[in-house]
């Protein structure tokens, strides 16, 4: 399964969970609260967050997920199949 599925499956009623690598992707247009590490099964242990609301963002802030996402060296670091 993929990491979105385990997200979902394993996340509390009425909630968004996200992983770290959507975490870093949306920190700067949601406000995200950490839930802390869960067991997933099939991925191990996971930092999550619950997505809370729209940021209050400033005039001109970005508002759209760019369209080509640069590798970055924590991306390289993880697993593959994340």
């Amino acid at each position: 399964m993929n990491t979105a599925s385990r997200m979902e499956s394993h996340s509390e009623p009425g909630e968004i969970q996200v992983s770290e690598a959507m975490y870093f992707l949306l920190k700067d247009m949601y406000e995200l609260t950490p839930r802390g590490a869960i067991d997933v099964k099939g991925k191990g242990s996971m930092r999550t967050w619950f997505l809370s609301d729209r940021a209050s963002l400033e005039p001109g802030a970005q508002t759209r997920m760019p369209r080509k996402i640069v590798q970055t060296s924590w991306l390289a670091a993880m697993p593959s199949g994340n």
